[in-house]
This record gives C-alpha cells, sequence and structure tokens, in this order.
C-alpha cells in the first residue's frame, strides 16, 4: 500500500497477490452485483456490491478509482485518488445505478444471511422505502403479526423454516393474507420458479439478482392505504 500526495489530492494505492482479475471482467468490476465468477461453484461468497459501494463513496467525494490487473492469478492494484479540500455536500446524492421511486413504500425483507438481509434492506432505503429487516422465517413472523407491509421479501432456503413454510403460516395471520411475498432466491431453475409460483409467491428473482429486476416488481404492486409501516393499532411507526 503506497500513500502520496500529487498536487491538491491525496493517493492512494493498494496492491495484493491474489487471483487477480479476467481482462473482460476488469471494465465491469466496480458495477452493482457483478462478480467475475457468479457460478453457484464459485468458493468465495457474496454477492457483488462491495466494490460498487466503494466506487459510489468515491464519487460522493469527488474522486476516482481505477483497476488494474494483468489476468488471473497475477493479483491486483487499485489507484485512489481523493481532492484535498473540497466543499462538503450539503445532500446526499442518489446512489448511482439505484432508482429514487419505492418512497414510503413499506417492505419486509427475510433472508437467514443477515449481510444479505441488510444489503437488500439499504438499497431500497436508498429509492425510497422505509426496509425492515429479519433473519429468519421465526422473526419475520413475529414483525409481521405487529405490523402492516406493502410487500415482503423472503429467501426460500432457511434454516429451520423455510421459504414456502413461512409464506404458508403469514397466510395464516389475522389480515395479512393478501400482503404479496417475493422470492428472492438462488434457487433459479424453471422448476424452481414453478414451485414457487404454485406455493403462491408473487414473484421469484434469481440471486444474484438485477436491481433493474426486482425494482420493476416492486413497482407494480399497489400500496396499501397510509402508506406506512403501522401496527394492529393503527399507530404508525
Amino acid at each position: 500500500m503506497q500513500l502520496a500526495r500529487e498536487n491538491n489530492h491525496a493517493s492512494l494505492t493498494v496492491e495484493d497477490t491474489g487471483q487477480g482479475i479476467d481482462n473482460s471482467f476488469l471494465p465491469h468490476v466496480f458495477e452493482l452485483f457483478r462478480q467475475g465468477d457468479a457460478s453457484a461453484s464459485r468458493p468465495q461468497t457474496g454477492m457483488g456490491i462491495g466494490l460498487a459501494v466503494v466506487h459510489q463513496l468515491v464519487d460522493l467525494h469527488k474522486g476516482s478509482i481505477s483497476a488494474y490487473s494483468a489476468g488471473r492469478g497475477t493479483g491486483a492494484t487499485f489507484a485512489l485518488k481523493l481532492p484535498l479540500n473540497i466543499e462538503p455536500k450539503m445532500t446526499t446524492p442518489q446512489a448511482q445505478g439505484v432508482p429514487a421511486s419505492l418512497n414510503e413504500f413499506t417492505i419486509l425483507v427475510v433472508d437467514d444471511s443477515e449481510d444479505t438481509s441488510e444489503m437488500v434492506a439499504q438499497l431500497l432505503r436508498m429509492s425510497g422505502a422505509v426496509v425492515i429487516g429479519a433473519t429468519s422465517g421465526e422473526d419475520g413472523l413475529r414483525i409481521l403479526a405487529e405490523k402492516v407491509f406493502d410487500a415482503v421479501i423472503s429467501d426460500i432456503a432457511m434454516p429451520g423454516m423455510d421459504g414456502f413454510e413461512f409464506l404458508r403460516r403469514l397466510r395464516q395471520l389475522p389480515g395479512r393474507g393478501d400482503i404479496p411475498v417475493l422470492a428472492l432466491t438462488g434457487f433459479g431453475r424453471p422448476e424452481d420458479i414453478e414451485r414457487a409460483r404454485a406455493a403462491g409467491f408473487h414473484s421469484h428473482v434469481t440471486k444474484p439478482f438485477e436491481l433493474e429486476a426486482l425494482m420493476d416488481v416492486l413497482q407494480k404492486l399497489p400500496k396499501r392505504p397510509g402508506n406506512g409501516v403501522t401496527s394492529e393499532s393503527g399507530r404508525m411507526i
């Protein structure tokens, strides 16, 4: 790692000796949900958001970041430049690639991966939604028993209570039978999609997912009267 001053910029260069970046993927390395290896058998976990978030943070500070690699097995180099003196922004701009079109739309995200649940929640919040996360079907049902949402996004392959059992029990909750539930899952075969629809999921989005696809489904859902997360007593949360 090297840190230096170049005129009115701070320059930070980070080099590693890891697996490197394939030349064909290098132009897309900072794009949201893009992964060099998106196969189900890849050894690394994650959904391809880390470098996209870094790029957005650098943009907010009026800086620049670039990546270089000679190919797989050669490591990678990231070069970051930030201005030393900038006027602070008074408002937070919209993150790149995240449309602000879910203003006050209330959503519950259920996923046994806390990282995934929080990542999806943060993206939807940047689009204007009011979002609560749950890391199990049991936790999701507890929240749903107390609060009303415009939509629920649920994983399917969860330990203990999977998405199908979660949906079945959700439909038994008083006043919750008509909430649209979207399946957000790594199972994307045609038979998986058909099973999800037959079970009563409103739609099926496969991980790693395109944000536009999820947004398109959510934008078409009707919002409940009141436009906010409410408790059984009708009090706005």
